[in-house]
C-alpha cells in the first residue's frame, strides 16, 4: 500500500465540508478548488456523507487534504485520516488565538505540544489529569523554517486546547498565560493525542487571528475576514505541504 501525506484543515470548513450550511460555503468552495486544480495534479474527490476527502498528487508523493468539525465533540473526522493505514504523516492547519501579548495577530505559531483544558475535559470526558501531546520535532523545525521563509513571525509554542469559544473569558485567558500557554484553540491536542496512539508523526501550524491579550485583530471586518481566512488558510497548506515533502521526500509502502 502506497503510503499517503496527510493534511488535516483543523476547526473549519474550507475544505469543502458538504452539510454545514454556512452562507459562504461557495466561496470557500470555489476557493479551494481553485487552490486545489493550480497546486497539486491528479485530484480525485471522496464523498463522505458530511464532506469531502480530497486526494491529490505533489512531487511525486500522494495527500490527502480534509477539513475537521469544530472543537472535541466529534473526533471521527480525525481518527479516520490520522489513524488511517495509508497515513505516513499528518500536518494540522488552523487558526488560533494568541494570549502572549508579544505574539501579535497575522504571526505562525507551530504547536510544539498542547494540551486539553479543564473545562474541555468536563465536556468531553477526557482524563482529569492535564497532560501535554507533543509534536514531532523534525516536522516541527521544518514548518517554522518555510514559514520564516515565506515572510512569517514564528515561533514555537504551547497550545491549549479548549471545548468551545464561550470558555475564553477574561479570567480564564490570564490563568492560561500564567501556566505558560502561548495560543488557544479547539482542536490541536486531540489531534496529537490520536497521533501519539497511532504512532504518526504530526505538527500543526496555526495562523495567528487575533491576540486575545491586547485584543488586536478582533475587530476585523466580517467580509475583510473571510478573504484573509481563505488566503492565509491556502497559505498555511502550502507551507504544510512542502515541510511533508522535505521531511519525507521518499514515500513507504
Amino acid at each position: 500500500m502506497k503510503k499517503e501525506l496527510a493534511i488535516l484543515g483543523l476547526g473549519n470548513h474550507l475544505y469543502m465540508h458538504t452539510a454545514m450550511n454556512f452562507s459562504d460555503h461557495e466561496f470557500y468552495q470555489q476557493m479551494l478548488k481553485r487552490h486545489y486544480e493550480a497546486e497539486f495534479e491528479n485530484i480525485t474527490y471522496e464523498g463522505r456523507k458530511d464532506s469531502i476527502i480530497v486526494h491529490a498528487d505533489h512531487e511525486g508523493r500522494r495527500f490527502t487534504l480534509h477539513g475537521v468539525h469544530y472543537g472535541l465533540s466529534d473526533t471521527w473526522d480525525m481518527d479516520r485520516v490520522v489513524t488511517s493505514p495509508r497515513t505516513e504523516a499528518v500536518i494540522g492547519v488552523g487558526f488560533c488565538g494568541s494570549i502572549k501579548p508579544d505574539i501579535e495577530a497575522d504571526t505562525v505559531i507551530i504547536a510544539k505540544e498542547a494540551a486539553i483544558s479543564s473545562v474541555a475535559r468536563r465536556e468531553h470526558n477526557w482524563e482529569e489529569k492535564l497532560t501535554y501531546s507533543r509534536a514531532d520535532q523534525e516536522l516541527t523545525d521544518e514548518l517554522e523554517k518555510i514559514a520564516k521563509e515565506r515572510g512569517y513571525e514564528v515561533c514555537q509554542g504551547k497550545i491549549l486546547t479548549v471545548a468551545n469559544p464561550r470558555c475564553e473569558t477574561a479570567a480564564f485567558i490570564r490563568e492560561a498565560k500564567d501556566a505558560g500557554f502561548d495560543g488557544v484553540e479547539m482542536e490541536a491536542a486531540a489531534v496529537y493525542q490520536l497521533a501519539e496512539a497511532a504512532e504518526k508523526p504530526a505538527a500543526i501550524i496555526l495562523y495567528v487571528s487575533d491576540n486575545q491579550a491586547t485584543h488586536n485583530g478582533a475587530d476585523i471586518a466580517k467580509e475583510v475576514w473571510k478573504r484573509i481566512k481563505a488566503d492565509k488558510h491556502i497559505e498555511m497548506t502550502n507551507i504544510a505541504r512542502d515541510a511533508l515533502l522535505e521531511v519525507f521526500k521518499e514515500g513507504n509502502e
